[in-house]
């Protein structure tokens, strides 16, 4: 029995799918031969596979799905109505109403505690909010709300999601330093999971970052990291996508060798898969490339398929519409026919009463209008009223959450400065005690010359603990943990130019990038001040800066 239910209703899926555009009333009335649970699980399956592909007709579905007996039975039916509702108000454009159902759904699943639903009602919102540049840094608010439920409940792919979000709502702010720091916890966290969709996802949001900031060179290394994930795992559209991006990069470059190369291999890539929207794109930019070669004919020759395909596409989808249209249209004329015939066959009875209830009707509609209209006056007070007491609490929430973000800004900036102290204080120590050591080494040698042979023995050896207690690495390995507290990877950068750098010339960079002058950095390392310019010359070499304009000092404080 249970068997023959689950067959019936993968049936039923498939039937009332294929029938939506056409006669969606007739699919749902085989859902009455269902129990009332595998109702909402029907329903709720047909939404899913129709959200993305067709919101109009799933916007049909979730309506339907409202008036299922079974909605009001449990908390979460309600709550997915009302999120999935605002999801596809959202989609058409309709904010106010998108925003107004987000929040319902947000209210219901905080009441309910399905903690689920409201990390994705808070997205929701954060979303909508976005969407709207007035509101974009309200979305800041909701997003973070979103990320903190996902961390505690330790869903790594929504916290994924909710990085990608923040970055992208920074990045649409023009806060590249904000958007940078959230793509690499996205990026981060895509490689501790070890998804190399989201790997390659994350290194494309990075790259688009760095072109907007002007950095083509890590705009084309990280959109080529994406290209090698997506091609060796097959992600086809994100492959398409990445082939796209860097062909059109090198046609506003105006490199002919390498667009064509890349736009050959998103056009290769649309037919192999029948990818209809990158054949579409390959054209236009083989058109744009043939130009920039000036050659015209194929140029012109490209733009005009370009233009038969794009056309064909859109036909195709107007050949749908105009035929979901055509079958609605002849159904409203049949039910039409049949009303018509229902008054031709009653018309000989009413006559006597016509009067009577047209008067009855028109009063009973002034009633219902009068009824309507006070009634939707009272609802509109009503969410005016719920409306200030959301806006006045999310005001509350934001300003908090501001406060919270600036006493950690303010602890931070206490922390750094502190640290920077103790790394002032301590390289000042070593200059001291370098100095110190020096001075007592020279009087030593001076007493030396004076004293017996017993005693010149004696003073050799200290001079040896002296010579010794100057290149002791205590002090820098003390140092160099100060150091990368205040300069994180500034050594692995460093090593990252040129892995063949001496432990003294990564000290050096240090010092330089500290602003100490030679005579300090000869203090601190005990050597001569004109050893030290020759390290520095050497050090300039090997860092590969040939520029006599560019200052070492000024090439090692933006590491």
């Amino acid at each position: 029995m249970k068997k023959s239910i689950i067959i019936l209703t993968v049936f039923l899926t498939s039937f009332i799918t294929v029938k939506a555009g056409m006669n969606q009333d007739t699919s749902f009335y085989f859902l009455n031969e269902l129990d009332v649970q595998m109702q909402v699980d029907t329903m709720r399956k047909l939404i899913i596979t129709k959200l993305w592909s067709n919101p109009r007709i799933a916007f049909d579905y979730v309506k339907k799905f409202k008036t299922l007996d079974a909605i009001n039975e449990e908390p979460i039916n309600m709550v997915q109505y009302y999120y999935w509702t605002g999801m596809l108000y959202e989609m058409f454009g309709d904010y106010k109403k998108a925003i107004e159902y987000d929040f319902k759904a947000l209210e219901m699943a905080r009441k309910a505690k399905i903690l689920h639903l409201e990390a994705s009602a808070l997205n929701n919102i954060g979303i909508v909010y976005r969407m709207q540049p007035e509101y974009r840094e309200k979305s800041l608010f909701y997003f973070h709300q979103y990320l903190e439920i996902n961390r505690k409940q330790g869903n790594d792919k929504r916290v994924f999601g909710a990085y990608s979000n923040l970055a992208a709502t920074f990045e649409d702010l023009n806060n590249n330093d904000s958007a940078a720091y959230y793509y690499k916890l996205a990026y981060d966290l895509a490689s501790k999971l070890r998804n190399k969709q989201l790997i390659a996802l994350s290194l494309s949001n990075k790259a688009n970052l760095l072109f907007a900031q002007g950095d083509t060179l890590g705009f084309k290394e990280n959109l080529l990291k994406a290209i090698s994930i997506n091609k060796e795992e097959k992600y086809i559209m994100n492959l398409g996508s990445a082939y796209y991006k860097m062909a059109n990069f090198y046609i506003d470059e105006k490199n002919v060798d390498s667009s064509m190369y890349y736009n050959q291999k998103l056009d290769k890539l649309a037919r192999e898969y029948e990818i209809e929207k990158y054949e579409v794109v390959a054209l236009q930019n083989y058109a744009e490339i043939f130009e920039l070669m000036g050659n015209y004919t194929l140029a012109y020759k490209n733009i005009k398929e370009y233009m038969l395909l794009n056309d064909s596409i859109n036909g195709k989808e107007t050949d749908e519409k105009l035929g979901s249209m055509q079958t609605l249209y002849e159904l409203k004329l049949k039910d039409k026919e049949i009303e018509n015939l229902k008054i031709s066959e009653q018309l000989w009875k009413q006559k006597a009463m016509l009067l009577l209830v047209v008067g009855l009707a028109m009063l009973f509609i002034s009633v219902v209008i009068i009824y309507f209209i006070s009634m939707k006056r009272k609802k509109d007070r009503l969410v005016n009223y719920q409306q200030q007491i959301i806006d006045k609490k999310e005001n509350e929430l934001i300003r908090l959450e501001l406060e919270k973000s600036q006493a950690k800004e303010e602890e931070l900036k206490t922390e750094i400065k502190s640290k920077t102290r103790q790394l002032t204080t301590h390289a000042l120590n070593m200059i001291q005690k370098n100095k110190l050591m020096q001075e007592l080494s020279s009087l030593i040698s001076q007493i030396s010359k004076k004293a017996g042979d017993e005693q010149k023995h004696q003073l050799k050896n200290i001079l040896v603990l002296i010579k010794r207690s100057l290149h002791l690495d205590k002090d820098w390995d003390l140092f160099k943990m100060y150091f990368e507290q205040v300069s994180a990877n500034f050594f692995e950068k460093l090593l990252q130019i040129n892995k063949n750098l001496t432990s003294n010339e990564l000290r050096l960079s240090a010092l330089i990038k500290l602003n100490l002058n030679i005579k300090e950095t000869a203090a601190i390392l005990s050597i001569e001040p004109d050893s030290v310019k020759r390290a520095r010359h050497r050090l300039r070499k090997k860092l590969g800066i040939t520029d006599p304009k560019v200052k070492l000092a000024t090439f090692l404080a933006q590491m």
